[in-house]
């Protein structure tokens, strides 16, 4: 059994170390975007911070009420105006927003963002969101298009879950350097 052992890492050893030659490599593939981000690339996070204000809903969206309480929203637009230290993140957000609420007076969030920056691109941004303990936090992804293509970001808001109150908004962006 130890011979055994002593062999396949013997065998491991040989291909690690011979079984990728510079004669293997195979050309890139001219259809594939070269703007995704691997692991292999130096990657810059540019941090940023800011506010978010609610501009106004452009449709309530769906709301039914089920028999145990809790409250249902499907397909609610709302509009904020997002400043940032950073140009590349600042403008008005539409979000599409869903929303189950409970009894308790919690619930849970998700749904998609667009940020539009004008004459450079816009961010494209799913998210997911609660609210507890009196605040409402919503954690965002997003990934940039146009002048923005091949760079991500993340977004964390947070305030207190009182009408009128801007969003506390701090994030990143990825840049490839």
């Amino acid at each position: 059994m130890k011979h055994l052992i002593i062999m396949l890492l013997i065998l491991g050893l040989v291909v690690c170390f011979f079984g990728c030659s510079e004669e293997n490599v195979t050309a890139p593939d001219p259809n594939q975007s070269n703007q995704s981000l691997t692991s292999f690339e130096k990657k810059t996070m540019v941090y940023f911070n800011g506010t978010s204000q609610n501009i106004g809903m452009l449709d309530p969206g769906k709301s039914v009420t089920l028999p145990d309480g809790r409250i249902i929203t499907r397909g609610l637009v709302v509009q904020t105006n997002d400043i940032m230290n950073d140009p590349r993140v600042t403008g008005i957000v539409t979000w599409v927003v869903n929303i189950d609420e409970y009894p308790d007076g919690t619930d849970k969030r998700w749904g998609t963002g667009e940020l539009i920056i004008p004459d450079v691109g816009k961010w494209m941004m799913p998210y997911i969101g609660w609210k507890r303990d009196g605040y409402v936090t919503y954690e965002v992804d997003g990934h940039g298009k146009g002048d923005l293509q091949g760079l991500k970001a993340h977004w964390t808001y947070h305030k207190e879950a009182v009408p009128g109150v801007p969003f506390d908004v701090t994030g990143f962006i990825i840049e490839r350097n």
